[in-house]
């Protein structure tokens, strides 16, 4: 199985080319036969999803305990904790709503604002959860990775209590899901970097400009007084 992956692979990075026949037919012109050359970019990526998809997946199952598998879930809960802390603390802080809107209506009465906040929060679901998708995907691999190479950091402290042919074998073994791990943070890489160039060129020029903007409005407000 992984030999007939690591050729698909071979394959695919030579850059072959997939030949598609398209039958054009019209009511004055002869029958055609025209061979369009169809770039396989989009087969490549898709295919490196799979593989990445498959590998969490196998190594999910893989876990020899319960450790591991918790070692894996703590770093995701981190950013789980940070947004529940500041969904919670939204209504300590004058009861401010989580997007800046404007309503006809006051919203500081107490039945009026949590469900102004509720609906709010589900507009914002529904919205962030087409708009950073991919994002998400992405910090899920990255997530992944992060645990993986903790439990096998772990393996590494317990290795010295191995003794003699089970220490060659666990050693063997650590040494194998390193480059395992190695070719998923390579992958990781190659399908996401120009990406996350894009998103981090943008973030830096958004960063500026706001930047730009809270220097002039504060020489503004220094000059009127």
């Amino acid at each position: 199985m992984e030999s007939s992956h690591n050729e698909d692979i071979r394959d695919l990075a030579r850059g072959k080319k997939i030949q598609s026949s398209i039958e054009l037919r019209g009511s004055n012109t002869a029958h055609h036969d025209v061979t369009v050359p169809w770039d396989t970019t989009n087969d490549r990526s898709l295919f490196h999803m799979g593989v990445l998809l498959s590998n969490m997946e196998e190594d999910r199952k893989n876990a020899k305990s319960k450790e591991e598998a918790k070692r894996m879930t703590n770093i995701a809960k981190i950013c789980r904790h940070v947004s529940l802390a500041c969904i919670i603390t939204i209504r300590f802080v004058g009861r401010t709503l989580i997007l800046r809107s404007y309503f006809p209506y006051d919203i500081q009465p107490t039945p009026i604002y949590e469900l102004t906040v509720f609906a709010q929060t589900v507009a914002a679901y529904c919205t962030s959860g087409t708009y950073t998708t991919v994002d998400t995907f992405v910090v899920t691999l990255i997530f992944h990775v992060c645990g993986q190479y903790e439990n096998l950091k772990q393996r590494l402290r317990n290795l010295p209590s191995q003794r003699g042919n089970d220490f060659k074998a666990e050693l063997s073994q650590i040494v194998k899901k390193h480059d395992s791990l190695n070719r998923f943070a390579d992958t990781i890489e190659e399908q996401f970097n120009d990406m996350l160039l894009l998103q981090m060129l943008g973030c830096t020029i958004q960063l500026c400009v706001t930047c730009f903007l809270v220097i002039l409005v504060r020489f503004q407000i220094k000059f009127n007084r």
